[in-house]
C-alpha cells in the first residue's frame, strides 16, 4: 500500500510538472503568434490608404537602365499630402495603443443582407471553435482530473476520507494559484488561463460534495456555505479571466453531483445546490454576459428540475424552486431586489427570418420555459395540502415583474391559463377508456377550495394593484375580472360530480350580476371607461357559467343565445370596441354547439327540444340583428349567423317530424341522405355568403363553403346511385307529388338553381349541369310514381306511362331549346337538342312500334307538326334576338 501511495505521489508530481512546462511553452508560442497576427492586421488596415501594392521590383539591370520610370511612379504618392496625413494618423494610433485604427479608415458600407450576416456569423463561430477547442478541452480535462482523482482515491482506498478531501481542496487551490501566477506573467489575457482556473473551481466543487455526501465530514450548512463562497469566488475570478471561466467553472458545476454520485436520492440537496450555481451564474452575467452563458444556465437549472420529476421526494418543493430561479433571473442581472426598475430591453418583435417568425429576448424565453415547467410540475404532483405555498410564489413574482416589464406582460395570463389546464388534467381518469372526468379526491376537496380562493386573490388582487398604480392595460384589467370566474369554474369542475347544482349556479349568477351592475355604474360616469369592457365580458362569462351549472344540453344553448341580444344592446349603448369580439365568440359557441349536436349530446325523443334550442337561437340572432346598428359591420356577421342557424333549425325540425322525434337516429337511408344533401348544400351557400361579408375570416368561410358543397354533391351522387329506389325496396310514399322524392331529388334541383344564381361564377356551369340533369331525373321518377304508386324498375311499364314520358320530355326539350335560343347559351341548346333526339328515338323505337293504321298516321303527323312548330319558333326567336343586338349596336354607335 505504501508503494502505491509513493507511485501515486510521483505520478501527481510528473503530471503537474509536465502540465506546468507544457502550459508555459504553449503561452510563449501563442504570445508570439498573437504578435504576428497583430502585425498582419495592422498591415491589412493600412492597405486601403497606401493603395495597391507596387509590383515586384525589377532586376537591378532594368532599374539602372530606367531611373526616370521609378521617379514617375513615386511622384504621385509623395505629392499627396492627404494620404500622408492619414498614414501618419494610422501609425501614431497604432503605436500609442489607445487609438482605434478603424476610425481613421474610410467608413465601409454596411451589409444589409441577412443571409450574408448569417453566413459570416457561422464562419466566425467555426473559426472560433477551431481556434479555441484545445483550450476548452484542456480546461475540461483538468477539471475531470481533479474529479477522477477523488474517485480513484475512493476506489483504491489509498487515503482516508479526510486526507482525500484535503488533497482535493489543495489541488483546487493550487490550480487557482498556478492560474493566477501564469496570468500575471502573461503579456495579455489568454483563454488557457481561464480554462485552468475553471478546472480548479470544478475540483473544489467535487471536494465539497464528496465531504458532504460520501464521508459526512462536514455539516450540510457548512458545505453549502463553502459552495456559495466557491461560486462567489469563481464569479469574481471570471471578471478577471472572462467568459471561459464562467463556462467551465459555473456551468460545469451543474454536472458535479452526477460525477460524484452517492445514490442517496437526495433531490432536495441537489435542487438547492443547483439554485446556488444558478444564482452565481446570473450574478456573473451582470458583468460578463454571453447569450450561450444565459441559455446554459437555463438548461442547467431546468435540467435538475427535470431530474426531480423522477422521484416523489421533490413533491412540494418544485414550485418553490422554479419560483426562486425565476426571481433570480429577474433580479440578479440588475440587482433589482424589489422588482421596481423599469424595463430597458425590448419586447418580442416580428421577424420573418427568426424562428417561428418572432425574435424573443433571452429573459422571455427563460421565464416562458419556467412557466411550462411549472405547469408540468402541477400535472405530475396533483393536489396537496401545501399547494398554495408551492404554487403561489411564481404567480406573485410574475405579476409584480410584469408591471414594469412590458416584454413579459403576457406571462401572468400565460401562467394562469396553463395552470388552469394542468389542474383540469388532474381531474381526468386516464386509466379508463374512453377517458372520463372524475375530479379530485373527496378528502382534499375542501382544501382545494381554500387553494382556489388563495390563487384568485393572488392573481386578481395583485393585478388590481398594478392596474391602479400603473394605469389601464387590457392584460391587467382582464386578469382582475376574469381570474375569479376562471377559478370558480375550475373549482366547480374538480370538487363536484358535475350534476345540476343550484348553489354553484347561484354563486356564479351573483358574480355576473355584480359585474354587470358595476359596469353600468362606471359607464354612466364615463361612457368610454375601459375597465368596464372587461367587467361586461367577465359578467357574460359568469352568466354562461351559471347556465352551464344549472341547465343541461338544449337549455344551455338557449341561455348562451340570449347573451347575443344582451351584448348587442350594450354595444349600442356604450362605445366599447371589444364587445364585438365577445359577440363573435358567443355566436361561434352557439353555432358550433348546434352544428355538432349529433356528435356531442343526446336528447330524449319525447321532448321537442329542437323547437326552443334551434328555434330560440334563431330568434335571438334575428332580434339582435334587428336592433343592431344598420351601419355596423357586425350586422352582416349577425345576418350570416342567423341564416346558418335558420338552416340548422329547418333541418332539425324536418328530421324531428320525419323520425318521430328521434332527430339523430343512427341509420343512413334515403331520407337521411336526402336531408344531408339539402343541409350541407344550404350551409355551404350560407358560408359563401359569409365569405363575402366577413373581413378577417373570408378565406376560411370560403374554404368551408367549398368543402360543404363538395360533400353535398358526393352525397347527391349516393342518392342517385346506391340509395336510388329505382332498384331498391325503399318506400317512397303513397301520395303523389308529396313524398320522399321531393327532398331527395326535387330540392337538390332548387339548391343547384340557387348555386347557379348566387354561387361563385367559376362553378356555375357545373351547377347548371346538376340542375338540368336533376330536374330530368326528378320529373321522370315522379311520373313513374304517379302511374305505379312506386318507382321500382321491377314493375311493368304501361303504354300510358310511356306516352307520358314522351310528352313531358318533349315539352322539356322544347322549352330548353327556346330558352337557350333566347339567352344565347350554346351548352343549354346542346342539352335541349340531346333530349329532343332522345325523345324522337324513344317515339320511333318504343312508342310507335305497336301502332297501326290511323293511330300511326296521327302519331307521325303530331310529331312532324311539333318539330315544324319548334323550328319556326326557334327561327323566330333567333331573328328577334339578332334584331335586338343590331339595334343595341346602332344605339351604342
Amino acid at each position: 500500500m505504501e508503494i502505491l501511495a509513493v507511485l501515486l505521489v510521483g505520478l501527481l508530481i510528473v503530471f503537474f510538472g509536465g502540465s506546468l512546462l507544457g502550459i508555459a511553452a504553449f503561452f510563449r508560442l501563442t504570445d508570439l503568434k498573437s504578435k504576428v497576427e497583430a502585425l498582419e492586421r495592422r498591415f491589412e488596415k493600412l492597405k486601403p490608404v497606401l493603395g495597391e501594392p507596387v509590383e515586384p521590383a525589377a532586376p537591378a539591370s532594368s532599374l539602372k537602365a530606367e531611373p526616370a520610370g521609378i521617379s514617375e511612379e513615386m511622384v504621385p504618392v509623395a505629392e499627396d499630402p492627404e494620404r500622408e496625413n492619414r498614414v501618419a494618423k494610422l501609425v501614431s494610433a497604432g503605436d500609442s495603443g489607445c487609438g482605434d485604427v478603424s476610425t481613421a479608415l474610410p467608413v465601409q458600407s454596411e451589409i444589409t443582407d441577412k443571409e450574408q450576416k448569417r453566413r459570416s456569423l457561422l464562419e466566425n463561430g467555426f473559426a472560433w471553435i477551431q481556434k479555441n477547442w484545445m483550450v476548452w478541452l484542456g480546461g475540461v480535462c483538468v477539471g475531470l482530473a481533479g474529479i477522477f482523482l477523488v474517485r480513484y482515491s475512493i476506489e483504491a482506498g489509498l487515503l482516508g476520507p479526510a486526507q482525500r478531501t484535503t488533497a482535493a481542496v489543495a489541488s483546487g487551490i493550487g490550480l487557482h494559484i498556478l492560474a493566477e501566477w501564469l496570468n500575471r506573467r502573461a503579456s495579455r489575457p489568454h483563454p488557457s488561463i481561464a480554462a485552468l482556473a475553471g478546472g480548479a473551481s470544478i475540483t473544489l466543487y467535487a471536494a465539497m460534495l464528496a465531504a458532504l455526501h460520501l464521508y459526512h465530514l462536514l455539516n450540510p450548512g457548512i458545505v453549502f456555505a463553502a459552495l456559495s463562497l466557491i461560486s462567489v469566488g469563481t464569479m469574481l475570478l471570471a471578471l478577471r479571466y472572462g467568459p471561459i471561466l464562467a463556462t467551465l467553472g459555473i456551468l460545469g458545476a451543474y454536472v458535479v453531483p452526477i460525477l460524484v454520485s452517492t445514490a442517496s436520492d437526495d433531490i432536495l440537496g441537489a435542487l438547492v445546490y443547483s439554485f446556488i450555481i444558478t444564482t452565481a451564474a446570473l450574478a456573473l452575467m451582470r458583468y460578463v454576459y454571453r447569450p450561450w452563458l444565459w441559455y446554459g444556465t437555463l438548461t442547467g437549472s431546468l435540467g435538475w428540475w427535470l431530474v426531480s420529476l423522477g422521484t416523489d421526494n421533490a413533491d412540494g418543493i418544485r414550485g418553490i424552486y422554479l419560483a426562486a430561479v425565476a426571481y433570480a433571473m429577474l433580479v440578479l442581472p440588475q440587482f433589482d431586489w424589489l422588482l421596481q426598475k423599469e424595463e430597458q430591453g425590448t419586447p418580442a418583435v416580428r421577424d420573418k427570418s427568426a424562428t417561428f417568425g418572432w425574435r424573443f429576448q433571452p429573459l422571455q424565453i427563460g421565464l416562458t420555459a419556467i412557466v411550462v415547467a411549472y405547469t408540468v410540475s402541477i400535472a405530475v404532483e396533483s393536489f396537496s395540502t401545501m399547494a398554495l405555498v408551492n404554487w403561489a410564489p411564481l404567480a406573485v413574482i410574475l405579476t409584480i415583474a410584469a408591471a414594469r416589464r412590458p416584454s413579459i406582460s403576457y406571462l401572468p395570463w400565460f401562467s394562469l391559463v396553463l395552470q388552469w389546464g394542468a389542474w383540469f388534467y388532474c381531474g381526468l381518469d386516464l386509466d379508463i377508456v374512453p377517458v372520463q372526468y372524475r375530479g379530485i379526491g373527496v378528502d382534499v376537496q375542501r382544501n382545494f377550495l381554500f387553494f382556489a380562493s388563495g390563487m384568485t386573490a393572488t392573481y386578481a388582487v395583485l393585478a388590481w394593484l398594478v392596474n391602479r398604480n400603473k394605469g389601464f392595460t387590457h392584460l391587467v384589467s382582464s386578469m382582475v375580472f376574469t381570474a375569479p370566474v376562471l377559478w370558480l369554474a375550475l373549482a366547480y369542475l374538480l370538487v363536484t360530480d358535475l350534476s345540476v347544482s343550484w348553489e354553484w349556479a347561484a354563486g356564479s349568477l351573483v358574480v355576473a350580476m355584480s359585474y354587470i351592475t358595476v359596469s353600468n355604474v362606471r359607464l354612466l360616469k364615463n361612457p368610454v371607461d375601459r375597465d368596464s369592457l372587461w367587467l361586461v365580458l367577465a359578467g357574460h362569462f359568469a352568466f354562461s357559467l351559471a347556465g352551464a351549472m344549472l341547465f343541461r344540453q338544449a337549455s344551455l344553448t338557449l341561455v348562451l343565445a340570449t347573451q347575443i341580444v344582451s351584448i348587442v344592446m350594450m354595444s349600442n349603448r356604450y362605445q366599447l370596441v371589444g364587445l364585438r369580439w365577445l359577440l363573435k365568440v358567443v355566436i361561434g359557441l352557439v353555432v358550433v354547439r348546434l352544428s355538432c349536436n349529433p356528435w356531442l349530446l343526446t336528447y330524449p325523443p319525447d321532448i321537442h327540444w329542437s323547437l326552443w334550442s334551434y328555434g330560440g337561437s334563431v330568434f335571438c340572432c334575428a332580434v339582435a340583428c334587428w336592433i343592431c346598428d344598420p351601419e355596423s359591420d357586425v350586422r352582416k356577421w349577425l345576418e350570416g349567423a342567423a341564416l346558418h342557424l335558420f338552416v340548422l333549425f329547418v333541418a332539425a325540425e324536418t328530421r324531428y317530424w320525419l323520425y318521430g322525434g328521434d332527430i339523430f337516429i343512427a341509420e343512413y337511408g334515403l331520407p337521411e341522405a336526402a336531408f344531408n344533401t339539402i343541409f350541407w348544400s344550404a350551409v355551404g351557400l350560407v358560408y359563401y355568403y359569409r365569405s363575402r361579408t366577413a373581413k378577417l375570416l373570408a378565406s376560411y368561410y370560403y374554404i368551408l363553403s367549398r368543402i360543404l358543397l363538395l360533400m353535398a354533391v358526393v352525397n347527391y351522387g349516393v342518392v342517385l346511385t346506391v340509395l336510388n329506389p329505382l332498384w331498391g325496396d325503399t318506400i317512397v310514399g303513397a301520395k303523389p307529388l308529396w313524398n320522399i322524392l321531393i327532398p331527395a331529388y326535387g330540392l337538390p334541383v332548387l339548391i343547384a338553381a340557387f348555386c347557379l344564381r348566387y354561387d361563385d361564377r367559376r362553378f356555375r356551369r357545373f351547377a347548371a349541369m346538376i340542375c338540368g340533369f336533376g330536374l330530368f331525373v326528378f320529373i321522370t321518377m315522379e311520373i313513374r310514381h304517379l302511374w305505379q304508386g312506386t318507382v321500382s324498375l321491377w314493375e311493368l311499364t304501361g303504354d300510358g306511362e310511356l306516352y307520358t314520358y314522351s310528352i313531358v320530355w318533349l315539352v322539356l326539350a322544347v322549352i330548353t331549346i327556346l330558352v337557350a335560343a333566347r339567352v344565347g347559351l350554346p351548352l343549354l341548346y346542346k342539352a335541349g337538342m340531346g333530349l329532343l333526339l332522345l325523345v324522337i328515338a324513344k317515339i320511333f323505337l318504343i312508342d310507335m312500334s305497336d301502332l297501326e293504321g290511323l293511330l300511326r298516321v296521327a302519331s307521325f303527323m303530331g310529331l312532324g307538326l311539333s318539330l315544324l312548330g319548334l323550328g319556326y319558333l326557334y327561327q323566330k326567336i333567333m331573328q328577334t334576338t339578332a334584331g335586338e343586338s343590331i339595334a343595341d349596336d346602332d344605339g351604342s354607335g
